[in-house]
Order: C-alpha cells, then structure tokens, then sequence
C-alpha cells in the first residue's frame, strides 16, 4: 500500500505516566451547545453540571469557567479540584490548575504531574526550601522520581552550595535521567558563569544527539559569548552584532533569563517531545502545557502546545494556540502549519486553503509556503490544484534537489488520472534519492496497481523492506506485488505479517483476504475482508461488502 504522504498539517515510559489523570472519555472531537452557561447563579452543583456536560462536550475553555465558578462558591470541593485541574491543564489555565492541585495534595489520587505544577510554581516564587519538600515528593510519589534530582540541584544553584545532578543507578528510570543529564548540566553552568564546565556540557549533549531549536539556540549563544566560548555561541548560530530577530518578519524578541524554572521548561519540554514520539495522548498535551507554565515565552514549546492540542482534537485551541507564536519567531512558519491543519480538522477546507494560498502570496514566500498549500490542496483531493501548486514550488531555486516534492507532485497528478506525468515526477525522486524507502515503495506500488514493470517493482520493493523491514506499509506492497506476479505462497506471509502489525489498516486487510480466497481458504478471506470493512469508507467500503457476500467475481454467496 501506499504510505499517506499528504501530511495531516500538525504535525516503557508511557507507563511512567499511567496515573496521570486522563481527559474524560468523551471524545474531543464532539462538538454541540450544550455546554452554555445559564442559570448558574452562584450555585455550585449548577456549575459542576455545566462544566462536566461542557468536558464531554470536548470543551476544555468553557469546562474550567464552570469549574472556576463551582470552587469558587465550593472552595474545598475536592471532587470539582480533580475535575477542574485536568480541564485548567489542557485550557492553559494555570490559575486554576494551581488552585486545584494545592487543594488536592493530600488526595490519594493526586496527579503526578500535578507535583511539577506545585515545583514550577516554588522556582517562580525562589521558594528553594518548598522546592526541595517538592523534590522528596516527586521521591516518594516514585513515578517522576529521576526528575527529583534535578528539582534539588537547581535548587543548590540558588541557596548554594552547588550539588551537581547525579542519577542514581538504582532507579529504573535512570536512563531517561542520563539522556538530559548534560543538557542540564549546560544550563546550570551558564547560571554559575562556569562558560568552560557549559561548553563541555554542549558537547557532550550534541554528540549524545539532543536538538537546539533556534529559539533556545538564540537564548543560549549570546550567554557563551558573555563567558568567552566563542567556538560554543558560533556553533549556535551567535553572530555579535545581530539579535533574535526573523528576516523581515517583524520586531526582534528578548531573550528570557536562565534561571532555574527556564531549566525545569528546557527539560519537561525535552522529556515530553521524547514521549510524544510514541503517540500524542493526555500525558503528553499535560506535560507540554506544564513545559509552557514553566515558560511562557518559549515559542518553541508554545509550537509543540498547538501541535499537541491539534493532535488531540482541539482544533479551535490549536489554532489559538499557534496564533500566539509571534511572526518575527523561527517557529512561525510551522505555527501556520498547524493554523491550516486546525482549519481543516474543523472542516473549513475552503478557509484551509484561502490561508495557506495567503502565505504564498507573502514577500518572500518560499518552497515551504508553498508545500503547505499543496498540502492542503491534495489532503482536499484538489488534485489538479495540488499539482499545479506543487510545480510553483519546484520552479523555485531553492527546491533543486527535493526527492520529496517531488514525490508529493508525482502523487498529485496520478490521483488525478494523469499517470504518465506523475510517474515522471516518481522516477525523478528516485533518482534523487534511490535508497528512500518511501520512495521505492510508492513508485512500486503505483506500477504494481496498474501492471506495469511487475519484476522492476518487486525489486524496489524488496529493497524498501530490507530498507525498513518492519513497515507493513512495505510488507503490504511487496505481498501485492508477488500476489500480482501469481506468487501467492510468497505473498500470503508478508500480508500476514503486515495485518498483524497494521490490523486496523483496511487495505492492508483486503489485499490478505483476496490472496486467501485465491487459495481456497473462502472462510478466512471473508473474515479478513469484514475486517477490512470496519475502517473502510465510501466505495472502498462498498466493495469489500460485496465481497465478503458474494467473492471477488460477484458469483460466490
């Protein structure tokens, strides 16, 4: 099968978090009036109701103004604190959110992450003596205990003497410590003046692959300069004479001071970009809002609150949320990303679309401008429109060499019945980059599908597993492709394979049931074609109905 390629625009440890309080089951995405506020007239069962219909409504904004309304006229109600606290965190409320967990500190089910809250609040406060009571907490509560350490040395930064963080081999989270051990070791170091301890640090963070966004970068270099690592502000982008300030796209942006609770916001921010690499869920939206309490001038961290938000079905926060990062930004670009995607996520695809082709038309737009409105063009099935959008981008200067536009311009044309041209597109791709498994797999599949170079495709297919032989995309394809060549005993354990890495992949399960039943097994391949059918939509959907009733040929009740 073909890998989706039009992006949906943004865009063990996970255990760690598993008392974390979630968001209620409802669904995010639900979206109705029934959370208005009336008649609440200061009572606070009036305002509970209110604030839990406008939760499962998915509407975190109007949920923590009832539940702020509710404590306040219930302000020990440890019922409306839990309900209000985990609404406050994905609103942004920190206001509330504090309210809540200092009301909720002795309860048996108090969120973990909760402990942080209270910790950012005491460095914001330099209330190092709490700060440390909050370090043995994050101990005894054991789910964040490898954070504890830090909370204590950055406390010592402070009162003195200095305690450097030291990570203990006995926790079991003890390499999640080590991986932002020198990152913090970085920060410490440019608060004490120690620039040499600082670079060292850097090193050691960058050749253990952590990442400066140019934000944090512009924040950095200018403190190395100041104690003489010149080597150390150049490799992050310091040039004397110049501020934190995006070619042509307003005012320049003061830089925030490094301070213990900027530390705390580097290192939640690093930790929860960590686990949102295994899915966006409620930990991460939480974790990233604290990050952003913790740092409210990061607009690299405010990017990641937008995308998160995005990702979990808040599209009208999202789009709040990303209009916040301010255009002279390096991440503003991307936060337009997320404004087209929230856009779409809403079913605006007209306002989708009129804004990204906004940007396009923008001094200066780029290839980036106008990838995003292809994007948008092709994730509307604007084919055509996509086509022509993404041939704007590669006639720019900058674009020689992109294998990826032109993949996402090959796949526009084909979508739109014009094979020749968008295969022309495909092999020019290849041609950049013959070892990208993406690639090789759409290319492959493209030629399978319409029976062309059968052998040539099962070669570049072989080559995209060997490549990631764990993509059931890959597998999927190659299965199709032996079961097109008439090899279905080579087919049959690659889809298998596939199904059970993919089993809500409706193509991916079709393919399985048509290779079974071309084997005799009728009863399985109805079954792996009702399967199929869950996920399946419109006349994909139709099909595999008629064939799990009929067979293939339409002949086989």
């Amino acid at each position: 099968m073909r890998q989706v390629i039009r992006p949906l625009i943004s865009g063990g440890i996970l255990a760690l978090f598993g008392l974390i309080a979630t968001v209620s089951g409802a669904s995010a995405n639900a979206r109705s009036s029934k959370a208005m506020f009336f008649g609440l007239n200061g009572d606070p069962l009036s305002a509970y109701v209110q604030g839990r219909l406008a939760e499962a409504d998915g509407q975190p904004l109007r949920s923590t103004g009832a539940y702020r309304m509710a404590l306040a006229s219930d302000p020990v109600s440890e019922s409306i604190a839990r309900r209000g606290y985990r609404q406050a965190i994905i609103a942004g409320d920190m206001a509330l959110a504090m309210q809540s967990a200092v009301l909720l500190r002795k309860d048996e089910a108090f969120p973990a992450d909760a402990l942080l809250l209270l910790l950012i609040d005491a460095f914001d406060k330099h209330d190092m003596k709490e700060a440390r009571r909050l370090a043995d907490a994050l101990v005894a509560d054991q789910r964040l205990s490898f954070l504890a350490t830090f909370a204590r040395s950055w406390a010592s930064v402070v009162d003195g003497p200095y305690d450097p963080p030291v990570v203990a081999s006995n926790d079991p989270f003890s390499a999640y410590a080590l991986r932002h051990l020198d990152d913090q070791l970085m920060l410490q170091r440019l608060v004490l003046g120690d620039g040499r301890g600082a670079s060292e640090a850097y090193h050691t963070a960058k050749a253990r692959g952590v990442f400066y966004s140019p934000s944090l970068s512009a924040i950095l270099a200018p403190r190395f300069a100041e104690l003489g690592e010149q080597e150390t502000a150049k490799a992050l982008g310091y040039v004397p004479t110049a501020v934190s300030k995006a070619k042509g796209r307003g005012a320049a942006i003061t830089p925030p001071r490094i301070d213990p609770v900027f530390g705390l916001a580097v290192l939640l921010h690093r930790l929860t970009v960590d686990l949102s690499s295994g899915g966006v869920g409620a930990p991460v939206l939480s974790l990233f809002r604290l990050a952003s309490f913790a740092d409210p001038a990061s607009t690299a961290i405010r990017l990641d609150v937008a995308r998160a938000l995005l990702a979990g079905g808040y599209g009208t926060m999202a789009f709040d949320e990303a209009g916040k990062i301010p255009v002279a930004a390096p991440e503003w670009l991307d936060a337009q990303a997320v404004r087209v995607g929230a856009l779409a996520q809403q079913r605006q695809g007209d306002a989708a679309v009129l804004y990204a082709r906004n940007l396009t038309l923008r001094p200066g737009a780029g290839v980036r401008e106008f990838r995003l409105l292809g994007d948008i063009l092709l994730q509307g099935d604007r084919f055509g429109e996509a086509a022509q959008t993404y041939a704007a981008a590669l006639a720019r200067p900058e674009a020689v060499g992109d294998a990826r536009l032109f993949l996402q311009y090959g796949t526009a044309p084909i979508e739109a019945g014009r094979w020749t041209e968008g295969k022309a597109q495909m092999e020019k791709a290849l041609a950049l980059m013959p070892d990208s498994p993406v690639i090789l797999n759409h290319l492959a599949y493209s030629l399978v599908e319409r029976g062309e170079e059968i052998p040539r495709a099962i070669t570049m297919l072989q080559q995209a597993t060997k490549l990631a032989p764990d993509e059931p995309a890959y597998l999927d394809s190659l299965g199709w492709a032996y079961f097109r060549a008439g090899q279905g005993d080579l087919a049959l354990p690659l889809l298998e394979k596939a199904v059970a890495s993919a089993p809500g992949e409706s193509d991916i399960s079709e393919h399985l049931g048509d290779v079974l039943w071309s084997q005799g097994r009728r009863f399985e391949a109805r079954y792996a074609w009702a399967a199929a059918g869950v996920n399946a939509s419109g006349e994909g959907k139709e099909r595999i109905a008629r064939k799990t009733e009929r067979g293939p040929d339409g002949t086989n009740p």
